[in-house]
């Protein structure tokens, strides 16, 4: 857990397989989710328009924003969807598919411990 800033976020034990729970960490909202036994952690903010992505539906590994349908791999943080649509040629892609905002997440006996990303 060196050269990263670790914050504590949960209990070990607060989050059941399939439970979520918006946190703050450092400022910045972040959802953590046990994903079948492991936790996830990323901002709880869609990359296309920043909405709230805390009542998103989560369906295995995949994050749909409830505003306009982006769908994101809350493990990588790869969009999914529109991606599948949009030419891997077009300029704009890149500006309106950002990726999710992944954080490093650090299962411990003290609790869950989340680390953002550098630069944020």
């Amino acid at each position: 857990m060196a050269n990263k800033r670790w914050f504590h976020a949960a209990a070990a034990d607060e989050l059941l397989p399939g439970e979520r729970k918006v946190v703050r960490v450092d400022g910045q909202c972040i959802l953590l989710v046990n994903l079948a036994g492991e936790h996830v952690a990323f901002e709880s903010v869609c990359p296309h328009q920043e909405a709230p992505l805390d009542t998103a539906d989560i369906q295995g590994e995949v994050i749909t924003c409830l505003f306009h349908g982006y769908q994101y791999n809350i493990r990588t943080g790869e969009n999914l969807y529109p991606a599948a649509v949009y030419p891997q040629n077009r300029s704009c892609r890149k500006q309106f598919l950002r990726p999710l905002v992944v954080c490093s997440v650090a299962a411990r006996t003290d609790g869950i411990w989340v680390a953002l990303p550098a630069g944020k």
